[in-house]
C-alpha cells in the first residue's frame, strides 16, 4: 500500500478480512475481527494526526528550527527546515512540494492548516496561514522567544 503521507482511509488497508475457519487458540491465532479493528483504528488515527510538528527558537530576526517531526520523514533523515523572517512576529516556511512514500514514489504534500503556540514564559498564540499546500506563514502579535507549530 503506497501513498503515505496522504491521509489514509480504511479501504487503503485492503478489504475487510474474513476468518477462513474459527479461531481455535486466541493466544496463537489472530482473528479477522482483530485485524479489521486495528486497520479501522489506524486509519482513524492517521486522519487526525498532525503531519508536521516543529519546535523553533527566535532571536532577533532569526527563526531556527530546533526539532522537527515530519510524518513524511519517519526516519528523521531530512535536514532541519529553514525559516524566512518577514517582519516582527511573522515567519514563513516552505516544504518540498513532494516527498517519497515508503515505496519511493513521489507524493504531493497536502497540508491543510495548523496552529502555533509560544512556549515562553509569556505565552502567545499565533495564527498559521497556509499560502499553499506546502507553504505556511506564522503570525504572532510580537516576536516570541520560541514557538511550536503543528500542521495537519
Amino acid at each position: 500500500m503506497g501513498g503515505f503521507p496522504t491521509r489514509p482511509s480504511r479501504t487503503s488497508f485492503g478489504p475487510d478480512y474474513e476468518d477462513e475457519r474459527p479461531v481455535q487458540d486466541s493466544k496463537r491465532e489472530v482473528g479477522a475481527g482483530i485485524f479489521n479493528l486495528g486497520f479501522w483504528q489506524l486509519a482513524g488515527v492517521g486522519r487526525v494526526s498532525p503531519r508536521v510538528v516543529l519546535f523553533c527558537a527566535v532571536a532577533g530576526s532569526a527563526c531556527t528550527t530546533v526539532q522537527q517531526m515530519l510524518a513524511f520523514d519517519p526516519d528523521g533523515l531530512l535536514g532541519l527546515l529553514t525559516w524566512t523572517y518577514n517582519g516582527a512576529g511573522s515567519y514563513s516556511i516552505a516544504f518540498a512540494s513532494q516527498y517519497p512514500d515508503e515505496l519511493g514514489n513521489d507524493i504531493n504534500v497536502s497540508l491543510l492548516g495548523g496552529i502555533a503556540l509560544s512556549a515562553s514564559s509569556s505565552p502567545l498564540v499565533g495564527s498559521v496561514e497556509m499560502t499553499s499546500a506546502y507553504e505556511a506563514t506564522v503570525h504572532f502579535a510580537s516576536d516570541p522567544t520560541d514557538f511550536v507549530m503543528v500542521l495537519w
